[in-house]
């Protein structure tokens, strides 16, 4: 799900959750799912197609914050 997806779906109220864990394939990297109630579920992406992720979690973190998610779920 594209990061500009995901900010109007939670502007319009939609309900995603969001889970950080370790990337399956690098586990020092950090991704992120994003599912809906509905089922679905989304690696998060930026508007270039790139998969979000990132060494260091703060810097996951911060992304989300910035587009206004209030609640996250680690995996480790």
């Amino acid at each position: 799900m594209k990061l500009s997806t995901v900010k109007e779906k939670l502007l319009a109220d939609e309900v995603i959750i969001f889970d950080v864990m370790p990337n399956p394939s690098d586990f020092s990297e950090w991704i992120v799912w994003a599912r809906e109630p509905s089922g679905g579920s989304y690696l998060l992406i930026n508007d270039d197609e790139s998969i979000v992720g990132s060494k260091d979690a703060n810097r996951i973190l911060l992304v989300l914050k910035d587009l206004g998610v209030r609640n996250v779920h680690f995996s480790l």
